[in-house]
């Protein structure tokens, strides 16, 4: 499999090949995209989770969680690398994503990751998810994925967000003329649970029997759901980001002659 490319500000372009593949991940504070981006890194190499215990977890971005120890009701910080304040935005800064998009030359897909139970999204990433569908070209759309985190909390099914998610497309429809689909093909939901417990287990913290099945099935349910992602990425058409600098092009200077 390619090399899946963690986005890195650059100051020049970067020539990208079309067997890279190149992701956009936009997400609302919180939603766990550190932690997903980890374990998608683990669900390349291992298809069990007794196969990650034995072996060395993959980290591509550190992180820092807090966990009660049940035995001695510590609690315990847990430490995945060393964390930056750089890392610690509370906001989407769009301007800055369209701005790494567009040193690369193309995307294969944009995921959009949620929490699957969330009855309102907040100002900040609604505004961002129409800033940037509106800035890339309108082909971006059909690379449109959405993912779901903390599956397991909803038995790995949709919940309340499906209707905020379904009324901010009907929202972008309605102003832009961009439809944009919602539905099985594109839809993934995933429980990073097992990364987090694999950081746990590797630090010391001890678990029962029946928590360790409980941590493996939802290893096993995450790595179908990334392989049918993958499946799925790699049938798209690569996006070209040079047909989004025309569009940004256009809107800017119909912005200077208004």
């Amino acid at each position: 499999m390619s090399s899946v490319k963690q986005y890195i500000p650059r100051s020049s372009s970067y020539a990208s090949s079309q067997s890279d593949i190149n992701i956009l991940m936009l997400g609302e504070t919180g939603v766990g995209k550190s932690t997903f981006i980890n374990a998608f890194a683990n669900y390349i190499i291992y298809d069990t989770l007794n196969e990650a215990i034995k072996s060395e977890m993959q980290v591509l971005i550190p992180s820092t969680f807090h966990i009660t120890d049940s035995h001695t009701e510590e609690i315990k910080k847990i430490l995945i690398g060393t964390p930056s304040d750089d890392e610690k935005c509370e906001e989407i800064d769009c301007d800055h994503i369209l701005a790494y998009v567009n040193q690369y030359e193309h995307l294969n897909s944009i995921c959009i990751l949620l929490k699957p139970n969330h009855e309102r999204l907040t100002i900040n990433f609604r505004f961002c998810f129409k800033e940037i569908l509106t800035h890339l070209h309108i082909n971006a759309k059909d690379n449109l994925v959405f993912i779901f985190t903390n599956g397991r909390g909803t038995f790995y099914r949709l919940g309340f967000t499906t209707p905020v998610i379904r009324t901010l497309i009907k929202e972008l429809n309605n102003t832009w003329k961009i439809e944009i689909s919602f539905n099985k093909d594109n839809t993934y939901i995933f429980d990073n649970g097992a990364f987090r417990f694999l950081a746990t287990y590797k630090n010391g913290i001890k678990f029962s029997t029946e928590e360790i099945t409980n941590f493996s099935k939802s290893l096993e349910i995450s790595v179908k759901e990334f392989t049918r992602l993958i499946e799925r990425i790699l049938k798209y058409e690569l996006h070209a980001v040079r047909d989004s600098l025309s569009i940004n092009a256009a809107q800017q200077l119909i912005r200077k002659s208004t």
